[in-house]
C-alpha cells in the first residue's frame, strides 16, 4: 500500500447524482509522461462499498486533496513493465493508494478499489515508456453489478477502429471510429464516460505511440517502438525476433489502448510464437494468449500471413493472407 492521507476536509465539488457503485466521482487523473521515474495522482473524489461482509456493507465518500499523491515512485518499475494504480479508503476515512503488478478484475469493485489507470515503464531505465493511461471506473449512474458485468466485457470496438492495408503494405491505416471500455472516456467528456473517439492516423506515425512486444528470452517482454510491420518475423522465443520460414505461415495480432489525452492512442504489435504450415491452420488456430498488459487494450484485428511476405496488401488481394477484425459491440449483442 501507498502513502495513507487521514485528511478529509469535505470541501469536494458537488457530485454527480445517482452515483451507487465503488468509483471515482470527480478528477483524479492519473499523471506520468513518457520519460518520468514517478508519477501523481490529480484532486478529485471517489466513492467505495465494501461488500467483503454482506451483513455490514461500508460506504465511504473520500475526497483527494491536489497534494496528497504527487510525485510518488512506481515501486515496481525495475521488475515489472506495468503498475495499476488503485485508490482506497483508509482507516480514518481518508485516501490510501495502492499500485500492483496485475490488471483489474470484478472483485476489486466488490472490496472498495477504485482503479484509476496503468503505468506503462521498461523495466530496465524504470522509466515510463508513454503517457499515463487513465482507464478507472466512474461511480456515477450506475451499480455495482453494472461496474462488474462492463468490466468483465472488456475493451471492445464500437465501430470502426480496424486496420486498413490498402495500397500501404508495411504501414497500414489505423481507421477512425470509437471504442468503449468502463470509465476509459471519463476525462473527456465526464457525462458518457466508457467511450473513446480514435482518430484515423497512418501506423507507427500517429498522434500516439506504436509499439511491438514479444518474449525477451527470460521469462518477460520486450516493447519498443516500431514504425512498421514486419510480417515476416515472429516470436520463437529466445529474445529476438526471428525470420520466418518462407513456407510457413505466422499470426500477427494488434491493439489499440483508449487513452485520452495529449499522447493519443497507443498501438501494440503482437509476435505469434508458433508456425503453421497452412493458411487455414493460422486462422482456424486458438487465440493468441494475451498478455496482462493487453487486457485493457481492444483487438482490432489478426494477419495471418506467410513467412515470405514482403508486401501484406499484394498478399490479401492474392488470397495469400487473410486479415480478421474482431466483432463490434453491436455484433456481439445483435
Amino acid at each position: 500500500m501507498g502513502k495513507i492521507t487521514l485528511s478529509n476536509n469535505g470541501t469536494a465539488p458537488p457530485a454527480p447524482s445517482g452515483y451507487l457503485s465503488t468509483g471515482i466521482i470527480t478528477g483524479l487523473d492519473l499523471q506520468g509522461t513518457v520519460g518520468d521515474a514517478t508519477f501523481s495522482v490529480g484532486a478529485g473524489e471517489f466513492y467505495t462499498q465494501d461488500f467483503s461482509d454482506p451483513a455490514q456493507i461500508v460506504s465511504n465518500r473520500v475526497v483527494v486533496s491536489p497534494t496528497d499523491f504527487v510525485g510518488l515512485t512506481i515501486t515496481n518499475a525495475l521488475t515489472d513493465i506495468v503498475t495499476y494504480v488503485f485508490l482506497l479508503t483508509a482507516p480514518g476515512g481518508g485516501p490510501a493508494l495502492l499500485q500492483r503488478t496485475t490488471p483489474p478484475n470484478v472483485d476489486d469493485i466488490s472490496i472498495g478499489l477504485v482503479y484509476l489507470g496503468n503505468l506503462s515503464h521498461d523495466d530496465g531505465t524504470g522509466l515510463l515508456t508513454f503517457d499515463a493511461t487513465n482507464l478507472g471506473w466512474v461511480a456515477y449512474g450506475r451499480t455495482t453489478e453494472t461496474n462488474r458485468a462492463e468490466l468483465t466485457r472488456g475493451t471492445v470496438r464500437e465501430s470502426g477502429v480496424m486496420l486498413d492495408f490498402n495500397g500501404n503494405g508495411l504501414t497500414p491505416t489505423i481507421t477512425a471510429g470509437v471504442i468503449s471500455r468502463l470509465g476509459a472516456g471519463r476525462l473527456l467528456n465526464p457525462a458518457d464516460p466508457d467511450r473513446v473517439p480514435v482518430l484515423a492516423h497512418p501506423y507507427g506515425a500517429g498522434i500516439g505511440p506504436t509499439f511491438r512486444t514479444y518474449s525477451d528470452g527470460a521469462g518477460g517482454l520486450t516493447v519498443e517502438p516500431e514504425t512498421a510491420i514486419a510480417p515476416a518475423n515472429y516470436d520463437d522465443g529466445s529474445g529476438v525476433l526471428a525470420t520466418g520460414n518462407v513456407n510457413r505461415y505466422y499470426r500477427h495480432r494488434f491493439f489499440v489502448f483508449p487513452i485520452v489525452g495529449p499522447g493519443g492512442q497507443v498501438v501494440f504489435h503482437q509476435f505469434d510464437g508458433t508456425d503453421y504450415q497452412t493458411l487455414e491452420d493460422a486462422v482456424n488456430a486458438a487465440p493468441l494468449t494475451d498478455y496482462p498488459f493487453l487486457s485493457e487494450a481492444a483487438t482490432i484485428g489478426t494477419l495471418h500471413i506467410q513467412g515470405s511476405s514482403v508486401d501484406p496488401w499484394a498478399d490479401l488481394l492474392s488470397g495469400s493472407a487473410v486479415l480478421s477484425s474482431p466483432p463490434t459491440i453491436e455484433m456481439l449483442y445483435r
